[in-house]
Protein backbone atom coordinates (compact mmCIF):
# COMPACT_ATOMS: atom_id res chain seq x y z
CA UNK A 1 0.00 0.00 0.00
CA UNK A 2 3.01 2.14 0.49
CA UNK A 3 4.06 1.79 -2.81
CA UNK A 4 0.38 2.62 -4.32
CA UNK A 5 0.46 5.90 -2.38
CA UNK A 6 3.53 6.71 -3.37
CA UNK A 7 2.84 6.07 -7.10
CA UNK A 8 -0.10 8.03 -6.77
CA UNK A 9 1.39 11.13 -5.45
CA UNK A 10 -0.41 10.59 -2.14
CA UNK A 11 3.21 9.87 -0.10
CA UNK A 12 6.75 11.19 -1.35
CA UNK A 13 9.46 8.71 -1.05
CA UNK A 14 11.84 9.62 2.00
CA UNK A 15 15.10 8.83 -0.27
CA UNK A 16 15.08 8.27 -4.08
CA UNK A 17 13.45 9.18 -6.83
CA UNK A 18 10.07 7.74 -8.99
CA UNK A 19 10.90 6.97 -12.55
CA UNK A 20 8.87 5.60 -15.67
CA UNK A 21 10.73 4.05 -17.90
CA UNK A 22 14.26 5.91 -16.47
CA UNK A 23 12.65 9.58 -16.75
CA UNK A 24 12.20 11.18 -13.24
CA UNK A 25 9.16 11.56 -12.20
CA UNK A 26 8.97 15.59 -12.46
CA UNK A 27 10.15 15.73 -15.60
CA UNK A 28 7.35 13.16 -16.76
CA UNK A 29 5.02 16.19 -16.26
CA UNK A 30 1.73 15.89 -13.98
CA UNK A 31 -0.70 15.63 -16.69
CA UNK A 32 0.82 12.66 -18.42
CA UNK A 33 2.10 10.77 -15.31
CA UNK A 34 -1.94 11.03 -14.39
CA UNK A 35 -2.67 9.28 -17.59
CA UNK A 36 -0.05 6.86 -16.73
CA UNK A 37 -0.98 5.92 -12.88
CA UNK A 38 -4.26 6.48 -11.90
CA UNK A 39 -6.51 4.56 -9.13
CA UNK A 40 -10.75 3.82 -8.37
CA UNK A 41 -10.75 3.32 -4.79
CA UNK A 42 -13.32 0.05 -3.88
CA UNK A 43 -14.86 2.64 -1.32
CA UNK A 44 -15.63 5.29 -3.43
CA UNK A 45 -18.74 7.40 -3.38
CA UNK A 46 -21.43 9.25 -5.07
CA UNK A 47 -23.97 11.46 -3.97
CA UNK A 48 -27.13 11.84 -5.50
CA UNK A 49 -26.71 14.85 -7.68
CA UNK A 50 -25.13 16.81 -11.01
CA UNK A 51 -21.66 15.74 -11.59
CA UNK A 52 -20.77 19.45 -10.66
CA UNK A 53 -22.11 18.66 -7.14
CA UNK A 54 -19.98 15.30 -6.95
CA UNK A 55 -16.70 16.95 -8.19
CA UNK A 56 -17.12 20.21 -5.85
CA UNK A 57 -18.53 18.80 -2.79
CA UNK A 58 -20.43 22.33 -2.38
CA UNK A 59 -17.74 24.82 -2.87
CA UNK A 60 -17.82 27.08 -5.89
CA UNK A 61 -15.72 25.97 -8.68
CA UNK A 62 -15.85 27.99 -12.32
CA UNK A 63 -16.74 25.75 -15.15
CA UNK A 64 -13.37 26.72 -16.30
CA UNK A 65 -11.51 25.75 -13.40
CA UNK A 66 -13.37 22.18 -13.19
CA UNK A 67 -12.91 21.65 -16.99
CA UNK A 68 -9.08 22.49 -16.72
CA UNK A 69 -8.84 19.60 -13.78
CA UNK A 70 -11.00 17.33 -15.73
CA UNK A 71 -8.43 18.24 -18.65
CA UNK A 72 -5.98 17.31 -16.50
CA UNK A 73 -7.05 13.83 -16.09
CA UNK A 74 -8.15 12.86 -19.65
CA UNK A 75 -12.03 13.57 -18.78
CA UNK A 76 -12.88 16.90 -19.94
CA UNK A 77 -13.94 14.82 -23.50
CA UNK A 78 -15.73 12.55 -21.76
CA UNK A 79 -18.00 15.21 -20.02
CA UNK A 80 -18.02 17.45 -23.23
CA UNK A 81 -19.73 14.58 -24.58
CA UNK A 82 -22.54 14.21 -22.17
CA UNK A 83 -25.58 16.10 -23.04
CA UNK A 84 -26.01 17.96 -20.11
CA UNK A 85 -22.61 18.10 -19.33
CA UNK A 86 -21.33 19.00 -15.47
CA UNK A 87 -25.47 19.24 -15.19
CA UNK A 88 -25.58 15.61 -15.50
CA UNK A 89 -27.31 13.83 -12.73
CA UNK A 90 -25.62 11.24 -11.42
CA UNK A 91 -27.41 8.59 -9.48
CA UNK A 92 -26.84 4.88 -8.31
Amino acid sequence: STLAKILLGLLEPNIGSIEVDGVEKEEIGQTLYRKIFGAVLQNSTLSYGTLRENLTFGHFVSDEELMTNLNSIGLSNVVKSLPLGLETIIAE
